[in-house]
């Protein structure tokens, strides 16, 4: 009897060192039991990425401005790429196969001016890489004491849920 094999695989990307010039980083990816040590570069040099802020955040008050959005949203497409091309060695070595399964992409590394998570994982969801990737942020524990101090601490946790439906024209909205 033949075992299916799952339509959905998970892998991790750990940060374990970065560069003294903070643009590269020592990274083990995991697929399983299997890991496999590379060293990353942010595929953008300071001013793409300035020029990225001003597309995310400025660019809606600038129409005239349609040449260098056009050349931001180009080089969005070669950030995707450099990053995949960096990351697809160690897929191999880990026999991570992005182009026939869905893969869930864990990116974990302390939050700090030197993470990783500073590099646009989400690129990596780009529908031209040919590749089924979802990228998902974490963070590493860091052991920080509460402070005794703070008074009528919560017990309870607050959680939001949101969801997200087709409307159509022809049925009721739900109350």
């Amino acid at each position: 009897m033949a075992t299916a094999t799952p339509l959905v695989a998970q892998a991790s990307i750990l940060a374990i060192s970065c560069d003294a010039n903070e643009r590269g980083w020592n990274v083990v990816v995991t697929n399983n039991l299997l890991s496999h040590q590379i060293h990353i570069t942010d595929p953008f040099l300071r001013e793409q990425e300035a020029d990225l802020k001003w597309y995310l955040q400025d660019r809606k008050g600038d129409p005239f401005a349609e040449a260098k959005a056009a050349i931001v949203e180009r080089s969005l497409e070669f950030y995707a790429i450099d990053l995949y091309e960096q990351l697809k060695p160690a897929f191999t070595e880990v026999n991570l196969d992005v182009a026939s399964k869905q893969i869930y992409l864990a990116i974990s590394d302390r939050n700090s001016d030197k993470s990783i998570h500073r590099l646009h994982w989400e690129t990596l969801e780009n529908p031209t890489l040919q590749c089924k990737i979802c990228v998902y942020r974490t963070q590493e524990e860091i052991n920080v004491e509460t402070s005794k101090d703070l008074p009528n601490k919560k017990t309870s946790l607050n959680l939001l849920f949101m969801t997200a439906r087709k409307m159509e024209r022809s049925k009721a909205d739900v109350d």
